[in-house]
């Protein structure tokens, strides 16, 4: 006789995730910035929109000095869209969007985190739209770590490693770093890096992408050392 099965529910993935970022009030009047925070995986056709106000204008057509740019959490350099760092703030206009590109999805997953960076303005929202992977907690507690330290004192994740895993790292910073670290070591050396995440000294969050390039150089079990933070959490997204 034929059986009827229970079947998991349906999820309709191509309905768009709308995720607010953050949100507030950064008043930037000299390329002020604000600690990198959470984002999801990107892919290309993602969007990121800004949301600012109280724009200064200069007086200068050619000079307007205000301005709003993306920049990585170590500091390495800036996120290039449509060939600039600036992107185009206006008198006429409250938001700007950022199309996401298949290279700029991969730069921005790469390193693990965003800075926005304004000039001349209040930026007041970030905010995401897109095809966001749901996150999996994986750990919680509170863990200080003043210099080096192993997580969870032997540095073990409670998951195996697979190419395309996104590890989120949610922390607070420890008042006057100069930065923080999370890598992902092989064995117990903890000079040998085989991946990480390097922030500011006020970073609250980082991302670790594992490609099966990095599992492949790993030759001994993956253990997570982390470098001037209080861990709090820590995420999957596959």
């Amino acid at each position: 006789r034929a059986k009827l099965l229970t079947f998991p529910g349906f999820v309709d993935t191509t309905t768009p995730a709308k995720i607010t970022l953050w949100e507030g009030e950064k008043v930037c009047t000299n390329y002020d910035w604000f600690a990198g925070f959470p984002i999801p995986v990107f892919v290309e056709g993602d969007v990121l929109r800004i949301t600012y106000k109280d724009v200064k204008y200069s007086g200068d057509p050619t000079n307007p000095g205000y301005c709003i740019m993306l920049a990585k959490p170590d500091w390495s350099g800036k996120f290039l869209v449509n060939g600039s760092e600036y992107l185009p703030v206006s008198h006429e206009n409250t938001s700007v969007e950022v199309n996401v590109t298949a290279e700029l999805a991969a730069e921005l997953n790469a390193a693990g985190g965003i800075i926005v960076q304004g000039h001349n303005l209040t930026i007041t929202k970030v905010e995401y739209e897109g095809q966001a992977t749901p996150e999996t907690v994986l750990w919680t507690g509170s863990q200080n770590a003043g210099g080096f330290a192993w997580f969870n004192g032997n540095g073990e994740l409670p998951i195996t490693l697979t190419d395309g895993d996104v590890l989120c790292f949610y922390f607070d910073p420890i008042e006057g770093a100069q930065y923080t670290a999370l890598n992902i070591c092989n064995g117990w050396d903890g000079g040998a890096i085989k991946a990480k995440f390097n922030g500011s000294g006020t970073a609250t969050y980082g991302q670790i992408v594992i490609t099966q390039q990095i599992i492949e150089s790993l030759t001994d079990t993956p253990r997570v050392s982390i470098n001037n933070l209080v861990l709090k959490k820590i995420t999957l997204k596959r």
